[in-house]
């Protein structure tokens, strides 16, 4: 079923595979017509997670990336918008020597093909492939008609899990399994006999079981149950507002919006021994600021509540409660900034307002003319991209090194005809392209706030469990000096 933790599962089976010293990859098959993940609406399909060579994808890659500590690309992410293009885009260039082009066998046979390039790319010796959907909907048929024709060529090199979800009975606390029968039997009906189920339940097995499975099962896995174990026993807490505005779906709230976020923050507070509390801040509706220990004003688009978003980030400024904008976050701090403080009033994004008298954030030049055929999948700047960190700022000292690389996924840059004006009243810009021309990382002098400091691009897209990203850990360590004030 959706939302059973396929992801999280795919991505903690890979972890053992990889423990074991397997060389893997793995591959997110999503049933939707659309090609990738980019003009889905956040609070419809969860985040859209940008890889290294900018495709736009379902957040279980982040998933992914962050247990196995592994970079991927497009070539891991399949749907059913982009099998279906390949196959008729071959069927254009008479790669089919003019047969007849049909939807079986054609459709699952190039799914294979995809498959196969991940795992040479990789240079994999497992590939991990999950199927998104459920078991017995239409949409993922021809997927799953690829996988029984995997099984029937290679059937000693293929294992299929199902991952099923066992109730618990409120009135006897029994855990039901027709379910999960249910969903073997249907899955029998596509020519598919699950190898193994892995059944989620609310009642966990004991910590002496589990210690006797990785035992028995020669996994190295000591430094992932250190940090599982330290997680548990963390008592104290430090409280994170996200102010934001892909929170609210019909009478409830999704955190999945913002999910490497929150992951992010989750990494640096548990490496500092904290856990962290964090709360959903309605751009709209922030109500009172200063109980939270840090800030987080992360990515989005368009209009709404942006007049929000600049109050909270104007109180967090003003108030020198720990402040971190991401991409969109950024380039709202520098509009807050212009404003208030280098006295450009009514400064905005083009974004925003098209007739702002004092454009600050603009669309970079090179991307209008796409913008205007409004083909949007495809006009932004996405993908791994170098910067270079100026000498003495905090981002410098959080990365330890000169040159760094992350991801992007943005339209609009800071205006280069605004920036001498802009550091006159104090603004850094700490980070830059090589060529100086794009400004990366903005950030207030230590002197001026303990922490305040905007990323034109993603850094929640690298933080990994172990490996917390530089700037979400600077950032936590901000919000305890402060929550020890």
């Amino acid at each position: 079923m959706s939302g059973v933790g396929k992801g999280v599962a795919t991505a903690s089976i890979g972890k053992i595979l990889q423990a074991k010293g397997f060389r893997i990859t793995a591959v997110k098959i999503d049933p939707y017509v659309n090609v990738d993940a980019g003009t889905m609406n956040p609070t419809e399909h969860g985040e859209v997670f940008v890889l290294d060579d900018g495709w736009e994808c379902d957040q279980d890659l982040g998933n992914y990336e962050r247990f196995l500590d592994k970079n991927f690309t497009q070539a891991n992410c399949l749907t059913t918008g982009r099998v279906y293009l390949s196959v008729i885009n071959k069927e254009r260039a008479l790669s089919y020597g003019g047969k007849c082009v049909e939807v079986v066998p054609h459709i699952p046979l190039q799914i294979i093909e995809d498959i196969d390039a991940a795992a040479k790319k990789d240079k994999a010796e497992i590939v991990l492939v999950e199927i998104g959907g459920t078991v017995g909907e239409y949409q993922n048929i021809l997927f799953l008609e690829a996988i029984r024709f995997l099984k029937l060529k290679h059937p000693k090199d293929v294992v299929t899990i199902l991952v099923s979800y066992l109730p618990l009975r409120n009135n006897d606390n029994e855990l039901k399994t027709k379910p999960t029968q249910y969903a073997v039997r249907t899955l029998n009906s596509t020519g598919i006999q699950p190898d193994m189920v892995l059944a989620r339940a609310s009642v966990p097995l004991d910590q002496k079981r589990k210690q006797k499975i990785a035992l028995n099962c020669n996994l190295e896995v000591e430094d992932w149950s250190a940090l599982v174990g330290r997680i548990k026993r963390l008592k104290k807490t430090v409280r994170i507002g996200i102010v934001g505005k892909y929170f609210g779906t019909g009478s409830f709230i999704l955190s999945d919006s913002y999910l490497s976020v929150i992951e992010s923050i989750k990494h640096a507070a548990y490496e500092a021994g904290y856990k962290p509390q964090i709360d959903w801040v309605d751009a709209g509706n922030q109500g009172s600021l200063s109980k939270y220990h840090g800030v987080v004003v992360p990515g989005g688009f368009g209009g709404r509540d942006i007049e929000g978003k600049i109050k909270a980030i104007r109180y967090a400024r003003e108030k020198k409660i720990p402040f971190l904008g991401l991409c969109y976050g950024m380039q709202l701090a520098t509009v807050e900034f212009a404003r208030n403080v280098a006295g450009l009033r009514g400064a905005n994004s083009t974004e925003i307002d098209k007739k702002t008298k004092y454009p600050v954030i603009d669309v970079m030049p090179e991307q209008l003319e796409k913008l205007q055929g409004a083909k949007y999948g495809g006009t932004m700047r996405l993908g791994a991209y170098p910067a270079l960190l100026k000498e003495g700022a905090i981002a410098r000292k959080a990365y330890g090194t000169k040159k760094i690389s992350e991801r992007h996924r943005h339209r609009y840059e800071v205006n280069p005809e605004y920036i001498e004006r802009l550091e006159e009243k104090g603004l850094v810009f700490s980070g830059k392209s090589p060529d100086g021309v794009l400004m990366e990382i903005a950030e207030l002098p230590k002197s001026k706030h303990p922490f305040f400091l905007g990323t034109q691009f993603h850094p929640e897209l690298k933080s990994r469990p172990l490996s917390p990203h530089p700037l979400f850990r600077e950032f936590i360590k901000a919000a305890l000096a402060k929550k020890g004030r």
